[in-house]
C-alpha cells in the first residue's frame, strides 16, 4: 500500500499500491466494497472530496484520475505532469484539486516538481504553482480554500538538491507567501488547522 485515505465521514478508505489496483473499503467491517482496476503506473496518492461524492488518484505516469467514489467510474484523466504525481489534495467546498510530484531517482530524467490547481468540474488547469527543487510529498487546502501548504525533498540516498523547505502559497493568486525553514529530512505530511 502506497496511499491511504478516509472518506469525509470515516465510513469508507480507499487505498493504493504497487498492484496498481485502487480498493475501497468499508472501515467498520474492514470489507472491501469496490476494486478500481486499469491504471498503467502505480498510485501514490489518493484523496476523498468532503462529501465522499468524488476520489483523486495521482500515479507514478503522471496523470491525475478522477473517479465516481459510488460506482468506482472514471470522470476523467487530467495530464500535465511530466512525472510522478506523489501528493494530491481536493479543497473543501470540492470545486478543486491539487497535485504535485516530481522524482529524484531516475538520473537525467525531467523532474516535475510543479504544484498544479485544477477545477474538478471542468477538469481545466487554473494555476501552476513554481518554486520547490525537490518533489513534491505533502499538499493541503486551508479550510477556506484560500491558501495551500506544500512540502517535500528527496530522499537522503536519492539525487535531489535536499529542499525542505515548507511553503505557503495564495491559492487566489498563485504567489508564494513564506517559506518555512528548519527541517533536515523530507516533509512527508502536512495540514492545516480547521479554524
Amino acid at each position: 500500500v502506497t496511499t491511504a485515505a478516509f472518506s469525509g465521514d470515516g465510513s469508507r478508505i480507499m487505498t493504493a499500491g504497487f498492484d496498481m489496483k485502487q480498493r475501497l473499503w468499508d472501515a467498520a467491517t474492514a470489507k472491501p466494497l469496490q476494486t478500481v482496476e486499469g491504471r498503467i503506473d502505480s498510485d501514490f496518492s489518493v484523496a476523498f472530496s468532503r462529501d465522499g461524492a468524488h476520489l483523486v488518484s495521482g500515479a507514478g505516469d503522471g496523470k491525475l484520475k478522477l473517479w465516481d467514489a459510488a460506482t468506482g467510474k472514471l470522470i476523467r484523466t487530467l495530464a500535465g505532469h511530466k512525472d510522478w504525481i506523489n501528493s494530491v489534495a481536493i479543497s473543501h467546498d470540492g470545486k478543486r484539486i491539487l497535485s504535485g510530484g516530481g522524482n529524484t531517482v531516475r538520473k537525467d530524467e525531467v523532474r516535475d516538481t510543479d504544484i498544479k490547481l485544477w477545477d474538478r468540474e471542468s477538469g481545466r488547469l487554473l494555476r501552476t504553482f513554481r518554486g520547490h527543487t525537490d518533489p513534491l510529498h505533502a499538499l493541503a487546502f486551508s479550510a477556506d480554500g484560500k491558501r495551500i501548504v506544500s512540502g517535500g525533498g528527496a530522499s537522503p540516498w536519492s539525487l535531489g538538491t535536499k529542499d525542505y523547505a515548507l511553503r505557503l502559497w495564495d491559492a487566489e493568486q498563485g504567489r508564494l507567501l513564506r517559506s518555512f525553514a528548519g527541517h533536515t529530512e523530507v516533509i512527508e505530511a502536512v495540514a492545516f488547522s480547521p479554524d
